[in-house]
């Protein structure tokens, strides 16, 4: 170090800055020990060149993935040339989205200084998407015995291949623009765990392919335990695929996802017992599935159809339909104008009422889901003594009922008579499309709460109090 320092300052140069020439003539010129053949100075690196010019030890002491240049052929040291090539295909590819990822990095490093060296080791210190990438989803994954520069290497290796690649910023930019919570798309390579999750099972998609199950089957591993999403490497994955949050996600070995599939938390894409071979769903394009929604066994969701939350699907659902209920039933169709995956909402068609009164989303579940309900109470009723209480009476009960279903509407004063809220009075906000159910807004437990309540459970509240 004494003679390296007193090299600089002859040079009148810091360390950092002297010329390989000047770090060599320093390397030679200790007085004391054998006599060592002059080093010739290398090739231009990231980091200053060490004194000794020895690829081996400079990388002993600087772990490979806190360099900023991942050189394809694993060198640690880039020629000037080849880094000049290599910047000068970047500029003729027109890397936009890179660049806009890098700006809003700066962005966030300048605005928030305690992320500043979080935003410059994950995105500002590399020199493309994928590297910068593979450096996340490596820390995030690493753990003890599994290290980040090891598994730093193997996803920049496959992340970096062009259809790999290609897909990755599809989804990037599918977050973008189908995720409100999503403010830009720097915060969605590094923060978004669905979004590491889809990256993650593409890596080992491609070792699967290549025959290295063992190191595929690590990385869903560690993605399950880490992250919480168990997708298995055998499944296929399209372009634009959003898992959203994504906790408690599971898609089996043989499912597919087409391209631009939306899938909320808690979905299940899985088989139906022990049957081996192709046994788990094929989601087709532009499909949108609901937060815990669950598909069992080889059947197909096509193109366009959305699945209501918490829905269980056991047979092939048709284009541009929604499903909802357990087992879920056909409750509409769905406009072919517009991917519910991608708008991330349905217009559906065809429900009961005016062509006008279209559902949302929301409202076509919760209808479905009370109908099924009372098929499944209905269902469940015997042919017993009470049941038959004579024609007249049933008579007296269905004209009691019809009168006060067309006096109920919005606003109206009424007294609940069974269930739940039996001897509760509440006003009534809405009548739902089934026409068979209203939505009351009754005062319990010392507040208000809502409930859909049957309209034969309701009449209207007599003038007293």
């Amino acid at each position: 170090p004494r003679a390296g320092a007193s090299a600089g300052a002859s040079a009148g140069l810091p360390f950092s800055a002297r010329p390989p020439a000047a770090l060599a003539e320093s390397a030679t010129s200790s007085a004391p020990g054998p006599e060592r053949a002059p080093v010739p100075a290398g090739p231009a690196c990231v980091w200053p060149a060490p004194p000794d010019a020895t690829v081996e030890r400079w990388a002993s002491s600087f772990p490979t993935y806190l360099q900023a240049v991942s050189a394809p052929d694993d060198e640690f040291c880039v020629s000037a040339a080849a880094e000049q090539a290599a910047a000068a295909s970047r500029a003729e590819r027109g890397d936009a989205l890179w660049r806009t990822v890098r700006q809003q990095a700066e962005l966030q490093a300048q605005a928030e200084p305690l992320l500043s060296t979080s935003m410059y080791s994950s995105v500002l210190a590399h020199k493309t998407l994928p590297a910068a990438l593979a450096f996340v989803l490596a820390n995030r994954l690493a753990d003890t015995t599994l290290l980040a520069p090891h598994l730093q290497r193997l996803i920049e290796r496959e992340l970096s291949a062009p259809h790999v690649e290609h897909a990755m910023r599809t989804d990037l930019k599918a977050l973008l623009e189908r995720d409100p919570a999503c403010r830009d798309l720097v915060s969605g390579l590094v923060y978004y765990k669905g979004f590491h999750a889809i990256q993650a099972h593409r890596v080992a998609h491609e070792l699967w392919l290549r025959g290295e199950k063992e190191m595929a089957l690590m990385l869903q591993s560690r993605v399950s335990e880490v992250l919480g999403i168990d997708t298995h490497p055998g499944a296929c994955f399209g372009r634009g695929i959003l898992i959203d949050h994504g906790t408690g996600c599971v898609i089996g070995e043989t499912a597919v996802l087409g391209n631009n599939v939306s899938i909320m938390q808690g979905v299940t894409l899985g088989g139906t017992g022990k049957a081996g071979g192709d046994r788990h769903p094929k989601i087709g394009s532009g499909v949108l599935i609901g937060p815990m929604a669950t598909v069992l066994g080889n059947i197909t969701v096509e193109r366009g159809a959305a699945i209501a939350a918490g829905s269980l699907i056991l047979k092939t659902v048709p284009e541009f339909t929604m499903w909802a209920g357990v087992p879920a039933k056909q409750v509409g169709t769905l406009s072919r104008g517009t991917l519910p995956s991608v708008e991330m909402e349905v217009d559906v068609l065809g429900m009961a009422g005016s062509a006008a009164e279209q559902a949302s989303f929301c409202d076509a579940w919760a209808e479905a889901v009370a109908a099924a309900d009372r098929e499944i109470a209905q269902g469940a009723e015997g042919d017993t003594a009470s049941d038959r209480v004579g024609a007249a009476g049933a008579a007296a009960v269905s004209a009691v009922a019809t009168s006060t279903a067309d006096a109920i509407g919005p606003g109206s004063v009424v007294d609940v008579t069974a269930g739940h809220y039996d001897g509760s009075r509440g006003e009534v906000i809405m009548m739902l499309r089934s026409g068979k159910q209203a939505r009351v807004r009754l005062a319990k437990y010392g507040s208000t709460v809502e409930s859909s309540i049957d309209i034969a459970d309701l009449q209207i509240a007599s003038e007293a109090a």
